[in-house]
Formats: structure tokens, sequence, C-alpha cells
């Protein structure tokens, strides 16, 4: 492969237009494998800020991260891909310095690396929105009552789930309305069943940031999703360290359901 390499740069144009020298083209020839793989990382690095990035395994970890550290298990139970997966697509994203290793975990038979984001992760993450959010919160609260702000909010949250609405919907299909309305928001989100209902959960907020200056924001989230399903979703939410969401949405005959 060297040898054919090296015969196609001497014969290319920009050889013989004098755009690149005899040397440079037997320096590529010779470390011709690094050379490659530093062009694969740069053009891997623009694909990284694709508005479809997060739908790709790769882009799910990433989420996943963000809202906690985690070892290769974890991210293979939540992604339901296999653990040869989960390194593959952790390598790439360590070689681009989004990922990197956070010392070991006991397990059973032997330690697990347990893996978060780097400071370089966040150019992944748009940062206005957040910033924004926040200032707008701070702006409203300072000149509205609280009930104000709530209100507003929750009528956020109804018009938020108006693209999610449909006449004669099953109390499934609502509920996977309900699921892919958080996803589009930009959370990895799971379904668990429960007595008398059902748990919608996301590893990361989509608003991690603002909801920790202003937790009332998850009363927009909690209005799309009673609004979607057709009953009163109660909000669980952890807000102990990094936003966690939890919603519980009961059955139809259930005592917290309209």
């Amino acid at each position: 492969m060297t040898a054919g390499l090296c015969d196609d740069l001497l014969n290319s144009e920009f050889y013989r237009l004098k755009l690149i020298s005899q040397e440079i083209i037997i320096l590529i020839c010779v470390n011709w494998r690094s050379t490659i793989a530093f062009l694969q990382r740069r053009g891997m690095k623009r694909t990284k800020i694709s508005e479809r990035f997060f739908e790709s395994t790769r882009g799910k970890i990433v989420l996943l991260l963000r809202g906690s550290r985690q070892t290769v298990s974890e991210l293979s139970e939540k992604l339901g891909v296999t653990s040869n997966a989960v390194r593959s697509n952790l390598l790439s994203l360590e070689r681009d310095g989004f990922v990197r290793q956070f010392g070991l975990l006991k397990g059973t038979r032997k330690p697990h690396y347990v893996y978060g984001l780097t400071s370089e992760a966040g150019k992944l993450f748009p940062k206005g929105y957040d910033a924004l959010l926040i200032h707008l919160l701070s702006a409203f609260k300072s000149r509205f009552p609280q009930a104000s702000v709530d209100e507003a909010l929750e009528a956020t949250g109804r018009d938020l789930a108006v693209p999610f609405l449909g006449n004669g919907l099953s109390p499934k299909d609502r509920a996977s309305n309900a699921i892919r309305a958080l996803q589009e928001m930009g959370g990895i989100v799971n379904s668990e069943e429960e007595e008398g209902g059902s748990a919608i959960t996301s590893e990361g907020c989509p608003f991690s940031k603002a909801v920790s200056a202003h937790p009332e924001i998850c009363r927009t989230a909690k209005s799309m999703l009673s609004e979607i399903t057709g009953v009163d979703v109660e909000e669980k939410c952890d807000r102990s360290g990094a936003p966690r969401c939890r919603f519980l949405i009961p059955n139809k005959n259930s005592s917290r359901s309209k």
C-alpha cells in the first residue's frame, strides 16, 4: 500500500505543479498510518457537531455521560448494545478528547473503568440556550409573582405537546408520544412499568444547567407530558446532583389520574 501511495503522489498534479515536495511525499509514505489516522480524526471531529450526532450510539453515550459517569456495562445495558460496541465508541470519543477514564469501580470479579466527559465535550452542546433560559427566568422571577411564572411554564408545556396530540390514540400510543417528545428535547429516555402506572426517566436532563438554577423548569415537562398522556403526570425528578428526569404516569383507573 505504501508503494502505491508514493507512486500516486509522485504522479499527481500536486507534485507536478510543485505544490508538494518530494521530501514531503517521502515523509507521508514513511508515516502513512499516522497520516491516515490523523485525517480520519479530523474528519470525525467535523461530524461530531452535526445535528444527527445525538441519534448515533456515540451521541447517546455522550448524553448518558452528561448525566453521570458510568462503566461500560452500565452503558451497554442502557443502550441495548454489546459491551464491545460501547468500547469501540468510547475509544473514538477518547481519541477525539471528549471522554476519558475517571478511575476504577470495584466489581464482583474485576474492577471496571468509569468513564466521563471532558471539558472539551462542552463544545458538543449548545451553551446559549441554557444561559438565555437562566437569564430569562431570573428576569421573570424578579418582575412577576412565582405563581405567574409557574403558570407561564405550564402553558409552555401545553404548547410543546401540540405536535404529539391526536384523536383516538390509545394509552400506549400516548405514552410512546410522551417518550418521543422528551427524546426530541435531547434526553436519553427510558420507560419502566410500575404498580399503578409507569415511569419515564432520563439519565441526562436536557436542561440540566438551567434546572439547577431554576428547578421549576420541570413544570414545563410535567405539563407537556400530562397534556400528551391525558393523565395527571407526577414529577419526581432528582435534582440532588446532576439533574435526572423522572415522571410517573398513572393508569387511567389509578387514583392519581385525571
